[in-house]
């Protein structure tokens, strides 16, 4: 009986995330646009910048905030006209949310309201792509760099200017991975320790960073996912390297994404 309970407790969690969401935009829209005068493209930025990632480790519950988290992108940067329309109440009931979720599905947008607004609108926050989100230092460029040519990631190896590029995602060439599994498990545990974003799969696809070591074409999401699944699988002593190697890098900043 109590694994039935806790069973319905898992899904309820799931269920409430997105009203959990909206209630946390609803106060901190309160807090920051009305109390603080904030404009509204620095709210929206700041508010999905702040709920990017979840703690889920299991892929269901990834896909359930995913999906979450894309719902809430769109609702703050098409539907303005619905965000002032219900948080400027001071408080944001459930059957508030019930309400404006249900108009957010059925009403498309006033295109010609002032109080509608589209992707165009946050050229910086929306349209530029994507990037790692991380802050490294001298020290830790070097040893990365050190790093990456230690346990031959790219061919050839790479200059801490290279290594720099990369991570800011303006190299003009891409680099050439000498091996696509230890470039994915690379990444993977530089997103481990929360030095850069959970989505550096997608930031190296879309940037057109590193070209697959078999053939001169661009590594996209699927191939590094692929990889990375295929360096899980292998138990070599060369990605005990990689994950020693990244935690010296770790413990030369202070810097992590957050979360």
């Amino acid at each position: 009986m109590k694994q039935k309970n806790s069973g319905l407790n898992k899904f309820e969690k799931k269920r409430n995330e997105l009203w959990m969401l909206y209630k946390a935009a609803h106060e901190r829209y309160q807090s920051e646009v009305i109390g603080n005068r904030k404009l509204y493209n620095r709210y929206v930025k700041d508010f999905l910048n702040n709920h990017t990632y979840t703690d889920c480790v299991n892929a269901a519950g990834m896909n359930e905030h995913k999906k979450n988290y894309h719902i809430m992108e769109e609702l703050l940067t098409i539907r303005k006209d619905l965000v002032q329309k219900y948080f400027a109440k001071k408080k944001l009931c459930e059957s508030d949310y019930s309400i404006m979720h249900h108009e957010f599905n059925t009403t498309p947008p006033f295109p010609n309201s002032e109080e509608s607004i589209t992707l165009d609108s946050f050229p910086t926050a929306f349209t530029s792509k994507p990037d790692f989100q991380c802050c490294f230092n001298s020290m830790q460029i070097r040893l990365i760099t050190h790093s990456a040519n230690a346990v031959h990631l790219f061919f050839p190896d790479v200059s801490e200017a290279e290594v720099k590029s990369l991570f800011t995602c303006c190299l003009k060439y891409p680099l050439k991975s000498a091996c696509n599994r230890r470039i994915a498990f690379f990444f993977d545990a530089l997103c481990e320790y929360k030095l850069i974003s959970a989505r550096w799969q997608h930031v190296i696809d879309k940037n057109g960073l590193i070209l697959s070591s078999a053939k001169n074409v661009l590594l996209n999401s699927s191939k590094l996912s692929t990889a990375l699944n295929e360096a899980k699988q292998n138990d070599g002593c060369i990605y005990r390297t990689i994950e020693l190697h990244i935690q010296r890098i770790v413990a030369n900043g202070e810097y992590k994404v957050q979360i």
